[in-house]
């Protein structure tokens, strides 16, 4: 299970993103992927931070009953993301984001999705 504190540090870094990094790669592997480093090189390196079809994946497993809405580039060529919990038509919850890339925009939102669940959950 993903420790709240952990997600938020990897939201800030996200945050802060500008491409594909490896070390942020590996820290949303620890986060959410629940496997030591030591498997996860054995199995190969996912590229999250690089590939949307990795983040997708991810959203998936991580945010299983959560739509992916949209993945769009505004007239800036900013990327934004929308995730929401629930029919398309009458969805209960939203988690929105923006970045300089398409899997960055929609990790941005998962991990805004998965610490607001986090946060109700606890009170």
């Amino acid at each position: 299970m993903p420790k709240l504190e952990e997600c938020k540090s990897v939201l800030a870094e996200l945050e802060k993103a500008s491409r594909a990094d490896k070390g942020l790669n590996d820290r949303i592997w620890v986060c959410l992927c629940w496997a030591d480093l030591y498997y996860h090189f054995a199995r190969g390196r996912w590229h999250f931070t690089g590939s949307l079809d990795a983040t997708i994946a991810l959203v998936e497993r991580v945010l299983p009953g959560w739509l992916i809405a949209s993945i769009g580039q505004d007239d800036h060529k900013a990327w934004h993301a929308e995730l929401r919990k629930g029919h398309i038509t009458s969805f209960s919850t939203v988690s929105l984001a923006g970045a300089p890339t398409p899997p960055l925009a929609l990790l941005t939102a998962l991990f805004r999705a998965l610490i607001a669940q986090m946060e109700k959950a606890d009170g």
